[in-house]
């Protein structure tokens, strides 16, 4: 299909009206007569059921993908509540989108590259099956009453919601965290999911390398944490309760009578010397000796989740 001796229709008008609609060539044909000033119809019936172009972006088939995947676990099901919870909130803001959904109870949100992109706005866009990789692209096009999705494998047209969406500027808290930890969001998920028919849960959290605890009435799950030191590691469970343990074995030795105890980590004679000199009733200055060894040791699980013995960052592998 050519644009010749077509004057007064422009390259905009033909990606509308053609590649974007999918028109026939005889469609096209009786555009061409009403440019030419000898029929109507046509270009009625497109002002009037297609709708007008208000907004068109593009993003790769891996994006989304990406953000159907994400959004369809914060979106209700179809005839639940609210309609417009069943959608999900583009926000574009040059070359980027920030694809929004909620369901009531939870919220959450995924940053998107766009390949390109008319303008910045809002488009309101259905959960729908995820592209094939033939599928190359998604151009997304926002007319007066329906959304497009067009891919280099054919299109899709949807009715756009009622309403507008919810305002969740403030949902998402704005000071600083008391703490920060890393959990793999699979490894935690199926945790959860092992709980799925339980009303609620407790969570336990005793610190950022430590395991988090989900507790019901009747079960219990332990997952490990993800650990951040310029990057992320996994803190096996395996290798937690086998761990080099530094320890010092203190010898304190007076009246020809000696005792010995243990202290977690290095010490020295001296420090040890200030502890004894506190309770230290006789008459001879006590001699202390100090060994401090550190091993490969085991430890009870138990010991390890109650968190009754510390280990600092020196002393991991």
């Amino acid at each position: 299909m050519k644009l010749q001796g077509i004057k007064d229709i422009n390259w905009l008008m033909y990606k509308q009206y053609c590649w974007r609609y999918g028109l026939s060539e005889g469609q096209f044909k009786n555009l061409k007569r009403y440019m030419e000033g000898r029929n109507r119809r046509w270009y009625n019936y497109i002002k009037n059921n297609k709708g007008g172009l208000t907004m068109t972006i593009t993003m790769s088939y891996k994006e989304y993908n990406k953000m159907q995947d994400f959004c369809k676990q914060f979106t209700v099901k179809k005839g639940v509540t609210r309609p417009i919870l069943e959608y999900i909130r583009l926000t574009i803001t040059g070359d980027t989108a920030k694809a929004e959904a909620l369901d009531g109870y939870k919220v959450g949100y995924i940053m998107l590259e766009l390949s390109s992109s008319e303008r910045d706005g809002e488009i309101l866009l259905p959960i729908t099956k995820k592209l094939k990789k033939s599928d190359v692209f998604a151009t997304i096009t926002e007319l007066e009453e329906e959304i497009e999705i067009r891919t280099a494998t054919g299109a899709s047209i949807y009715k756009k919601p009622e309403g507008e969406f919810f305002d969740t500027s403030k949902v998402y808290p704005e000071d600083e965290p008391a703490e920060v930890f890393g959990f793999n969001p699979v490894l935690l998920s199926d945790a959860l999911k092992a709980f799925k028919g339980e009303k609620a849960v407790k969570i336990e959290y005793r610190g950022a390398s430590k395991p988090l605890i989900i507790k019901s009435s009747t079960a219990q799950a332990l997952v490990m944490p993800v650990y951040h030191n310029k990057r992320w590691y996994y803190l096996n469970l395996r290798e937690m309760i086998k761990r080099k343990i530094t320890y010092s074995e203190v010898t304190v030795t007076f009246d020809g009578k000696s005792y010995t105890y243990i202290v977690y980590g290095a010490t020295t004679p001296s420090k040890e010397m200030k502890k004894v000199l506190k309770d230290y009733k006789g008459e001879e200055i006590p001699r202390i000796s100090v060994t401090t060894v550190t091993e490969r040791r085991a430890i009870s699980l138990e010991n390890f989740i109650k968190n009754s013995i510390l280990i600092s960052e020196g002393e991991e592998n």
